[in-house]
């Protein structure tokens, strides 16, 4: 951007500039380099205005996305530990509630928690005898339960259930799971999972 006062330079040390055209030009021209330069306010407003509006739109889509994405976390450390009770129950004849007799390899960042369960960051697992056995992750982030159940009959069956103040969030997440509700436990929403 070419300042003020190096336009003017530059238009009176040009002798073919000055030879033929009247000073009346050339203070029309430096007028006009001088004054086409920025944006007006308006102009900034209405950007700002657009990118609030696309934010807005945007940030539930987003929101829901990644929570999408943590369920399905919890889904898949879930059939993970359903999986090695499996394989240790094929092995021994029973189910354990000791993790560590399970052959499960625990994801990055995961610690052992007190009791039969451990803690991979906002999702906490578990596995115990409860009328038939259950391994099961809850997430109060995600506002549900998911567990995995066999019962004395051998039926394998799944759950979420909502179990926070979020009801629209859970009911959306148990539904992408493939969970059509059953009813009621507890007070809160249940949804069968197919499996």
């Amino acid at each position: 951007m070419k300042g003020f006062s190096a336009v003017i330079l530059n238009l009176f040390q040009d002798p073919a500039i000055n030879k033929r055209k009247s000073s009346a030009w050339i203070l029309k021209q430096v007028q006009y380099d001088h004054t086409i330069k920025g944006f007006t306010l308006i102009e900034l407003l209405v950007v700002v205005l657009i990118i609030g509006i696309l934010s807005a739109v945007a940030l539930p889509q987003y929101q829901r996305a990644v929570a999408k994405t943590r369920a399905a976390e919890l889904v898949a450390q879930t059939n993970a530990l359903w999986r090695a009770q499996q394989l240790y129950f094929l092995e021994n004849g029973t189910y354990t509630e000791n993790m560590d007799d399970l052959t499960l390899s625990l994801p990055a960042g995961c610690e052992k928690a007190a009791g039969n369960s451990y803690v991979c960051g906002h999702i906490s697992y578990g596995s115990k005898e409860a009328g038939g056995w259950r391994a099961g992750g809850s997430s109060m982030l995600l506002h549900i339960n998911y567990y995995r159940y066999l019962g004395d009959l051998g039926q394998q069956t799944a759950y979420c259930q909502i179990i926070g103040n979020d009801l629209a969030l859970g009911r959306f997440l148990c539904v992408s799971l493939g969970g059509v509700e059953i009813g009621t436990a507890a007070g809160r929403p249940l949804y069968r999972i197919s499996l």
